[in-house]
């Protein structure tokens, strides 16, 4: 009875109707849905400013931040940031005595093209690049990074003397070469806020990783699960996914209340290539689609199983410097009319010698972020575009609860035997059901501007 009542739960949850609640559907799953402009200020707001402090831990030796909640703390942090333009991370203390941190990476955009597809891939690569230099520097947070440098100052002095004459030169070069290389594997880390500044052409991802965010949370037994309750919490997180800032890069965290649990959301997203006809644009999106997912699965998958990060950055400069010559004892005057140097040439050869200065300068960043590993079961994704199907967004959301059903249902189907003794007998034939003798498909029209419009920005509520 047990096994019977345990499949039944698994059918329930692993229906198309667990995925594709009333919530899920085309007309009603919209993406990017923004929180209420007074929600979202809210949420960036420091609600207790004159309870932010930020003190340099004696333990850590590093600077931390104490607020009245954890939002005040991180939010501080943030905007502080933001406010300066720069990048970087620092740890908050949280209201259980534990520390998380807040790390902050930018993204440039806005180069004068005339392809509407090439600058939405420069903005849509804006956030990559922000999202991989926020995991750049909570990487160096946690490792550290090797600093190796090396400066040289070589000068050469010369003569030459002749029977009527003589040349001295005197010739300086410095050379100083700077490399950082930070290595560290990254979990738990979600994204807290986007913000694209149109203005300046840039975008910022902020990071936080907690405890909570790093699954040090209670996990209960999958006995004490209904199906139906699960079902009712997957249905929610993806209400509050569609109700808050769905944001092109990392991931977030969500309660199901339900369970008990967290889930955890991988985003992803992708341009949607424009075509002239239907086929082709059918195609592009079905296309933006697969790829969104894909990024989403790979966004869960280092955010649950880990993300090797890697960063080298490194900077060059060189300079040669030659002193004044001299012929004999008597100091080149290259405005004398009588000087033996009087062509231009020579004159111009003269004035190099006299005043030459050379000046080289180079700098290399290397960033690459290494996500390898096995998706769990259960683990189903979800594609929408936008309202001008201009992108593609998915997300894939991991339930430990629901791996746990998956596998004993892969487990089930790998002991079930399908074919059975049996008998054949003569029936009467089978009514008609007149309500599913037709299956209609939803559509929805989207409208491209073909102008490139503000990226996602905002604060995706979770919990910390």
């Amino acid at each position: 009875m047990k096994k019977v009542l345990l499949s039944i739960a698994l059918t329930v949850c692993f229906s198309a109707s667990c995925w594709s609640a009333p919530l899920l559907t085309a007309d009603d799953f919209m993406p990017v849905v923004q929180a209420p402009e007074e929600q979202r200020e809210e949420l960036l707001t420091v609600q207790h400013p004159e309870e932010v402090k930020t003190e340099v831990d004696p333990e850590l030796n590093k600077p931390v931040t104490r607020a009245a909640t954890a939002q005040d703390a991180i939010n501080s942090v943030m905007q502080r940031f933001y406010a300066d333009g720069g990048e970087g991370c620092e740890s908050v203390a949280l209201p259980d005595g534990s520390l998380g941190l807040v790390a902050v990476g930018t993204g440039t955009y806005g180069s004068e093209m005339s392809n509407i597809v090439a600058q939405r891939r420069e903005q849509q690569i804006a956030y990559y690049i922000a999202f991989l230099q926020a995991k750049r520097m909570m990487a160096r947070y946690f490792a550290g990074a090797s600093i190796e440098q090396l400066q040289s100052f070589v000068v050469n002095e010369s003569a030459r003397d002749e029977a009527d004459s003589g040349v001295s030169t005197r010739n300086e070069a410095f050379n100083m070469s700077v490399e950082s290389v930070t290595e560290a594997l990254l979990k738990g880390y979600v994204t807290y806020d986007v913000r694209d500044d149109v203005e300046n052409g840039t975008v910022y991802v902020t990071l936080v990783s907690t405890p909570r965010t790093q699954g040090r949370y209670d996990r209960p037994t999958s006995d004490t699960q209904m199906a139906d309750n699960l079902k009712d919490g997957i249905n929610k997180i993806f209400a509050e996914i569609q109700s808050g800032v769905v944001p092109p890069v990392g991931g977030r965290i969500v309660n199901v209340p339900e369970t008990g649990e967290i889930a955890f959301v991988g985003f992803g997203s992708e341009v949607v290539r424009p075509a002239d006809n239907k086929k082709a644009k059918a195609d592009n999106r079905q296309s933006a689609r697969r790829r969104a997912t894909l990024r989403a699965e790979a966004s869960l998958c280092g955010i649950i199983r880990g993300d090797n990060m890697t960063a080298s950055d490194s900077d060059l400069l060189a300079s040669e410097n030659n002193s004044e010559s001299y012929i004999g004892d008597r100091k080149i005057d290259l405005s004398d009319p009588i000087d033996e140097l009087t062509s231009d040439a020579e004159k111009a050869e003269a004035q190099q010698a006299a005043q030459g200065f050379r000046s080289n300068d180079s700098n290399k960043q290397v960033i690459q972020s290494a996500v390898k590993g096995t998706i769990p079961p259960g683990v189903s994704p979800k594609a929408w575009l936008d309202n001008e199907g201009a992108f593609a967004y998915a997300v894939a959301v991991y339930v430990p609860s629901v791996t746990q059903k998956a596998a004993q249902m892969n487990q089930d189907m790998k002991d079930s035997q399908i074919v059975q003794p049996y008998e054949v007998k003569k029936n009467a034939p089978a009514k008609q059901d007149k309500d599913n003798q037709q299956i209609k498909i939803d559509s929805k029209t989207y409208k491209d501007s073909g102008t490139l419009q503000p990226g996602v920005s905002g604060t995706v509520n979770q919990p910390l």
